[in-house]
């Protein structure tokens, strides 16, 4: 069993990392699972997040967009507004939300359970799950029960400051620095850890 922290700040390329990562496994016939929530821009904004299961093609769905008063928001306290989970500047999707954190905690048990090794891809875990028992919450727990000796490597991406929260509360991960631009070299390091892994 090995935990890595994607470290970098928004806008960094985790996800891009992520989505190199998985062309890679799957270019390898490397078993990979998890989910990937990608950012939806437009004229240069980011205005929503999807996400798909890892290795899946199609997108499954919106987990959030953009709120309509987002300029000069902060996050406050999440709230529920109907099936809308209000939080900062986004309206995540309740229904959403939900189906994302199944999928990802399906990937966990499953690969906990495989006999080879799998890599599992958390894009990405934050405040919503560390401060506020919300969003992947319930893969969020699982990861914290994964034991020694299990063939899984579970590669989580978060921000510096969740990063460094994540390692107190995992001391036996390894923190990768994604730097700006650098989201290909970085894929290849996290890649050579779970070949070695393997």
């Amino acid at each position: 069993m090995k935990r890595i922290i994607l470290s970098g700040p928004s806008a960094s390329g985790k996800t891009a990392t992520m989505l190199l990562l998985e062309k890679m496994a799957m270019d390898e016939g490397c078993n990979i699972a998890g989910l990937i929530c990608s950012p939806v821009f437009a004229d240069g904004i980011k205005i929503a997040i999807e996400w798909k299961a890892a290795c899946a093609g199609a997108k499954a769905g919106i987990l959030a967009q953009l709120a309509s008063d987002a300029a000069g928001k902060t996050q406050g306290r999440p709230y529920i507004d109907g099936e809308k989970l209000n939080f900062g500047k986004w309206l995540f999707d309740i229904r959403e939300l939900d189906k994302a954190d199944r999928q990802l905690h399906e990937s966990i048990l499953l690969a906990a359970g495989a006999d080879h090794p799998v890599l599992v891809l958390a894009d990405e875990i934050g405040p919503l799950e560390l401060k506020w028992q919300s969003g992947f919450y319930n893969s969020f727990l699982e990861m914290d029960r994964l034991g020694a000796g299990l063939k899984l490597c579970m590669l989580v991406a978060a921000r510096p400051d969740i990063s460094e929260m994540l390692k107190i509360r995992w001391p036996d991960s390894q923190i990768v620095h994604l730097e700006y631009g650098k989201a290909r070299e970085c894929a290849s390091q996290i890649h050579g850890t779970f070949c070695q892994f393997l």
